[in-house]
């Protein structure tokens, strides 16, 4: 007896933001991990039948996850520059095992901090990561001297690093 497609959509929906920095962590667009997120829950839910448990449709959606990730890359005629395949099968056990723990993550810590950022500091995360612009690129879209862009960028990554461990730390999760 397989999962039914509440139980599939529960499950796939309460681990979103770990599946997507799964797939981002190999296409790097959010959007496009996002895509493909919704991809692997619309086949997931065409196949809830065959998928036995909560653990079983994990593992079977990081797979299929990662195999249309890499059909993406192809289709795109791009390498994947952010993660090699075989380190990726290198990390399934810490992926199999980030997707038991329970409580905030350190996903759901920065998704919680990066709502606290101010606008120009979430315009900087968004143009370097969102866009995957280099410094130079950012520097002449904003108008500014490319020192202020990496100084801002570095204020940034220091608060998030801050608020990650102490918003992980108020919830016994570090």
């Amino acid at each position: 007896m397989g999962l039914s497609q509440e139980e599939v959509i529960h499950c796939l929906f309460s681990d979103r933001a770990k599946l997507i920095a799964y797939i981002r962590a190999i296409v790097l667009g959010q959007h496009t991990a996002e895509d493909i997120h919704q991809d692997v829950v619309i086949t997931a839910l065409q196949k809830a039948d065959t998928i036995s448990d909560a653990a079983h449709l994990l593992a079977w959606a990081r797979q299929v996850a990662k195999c249309r990730a890499f059909d993406y890359l192809k289709q795109q005629k791009q390498r994947p520059r952010a993660i090699d395949p075989a380190l990726l099968d290198l990390l399934e056990p810490v992926w199999e095992s980030e997707s038991r723990t329970s409580g905030p993550t350190m996903i759901d810590a920065l998704d919680h901090c990066m709502k606290r950022l101010t606008p120009r500091s979430r315009r900087l995360v968004d143009l370097r990561f969102g866009d995957q612009l280099s410094g130079c690129e950012m520097s002449a879209k904003l108008g500014i001297k490319l020192s202020s862009v990496y100084m801002g960028l570095s204020r940034v990554y220091r608060m998030l690093d801050d608020c990650v461990r102490r918003t992980l730390a108020e919830a016994g999760g570090s």
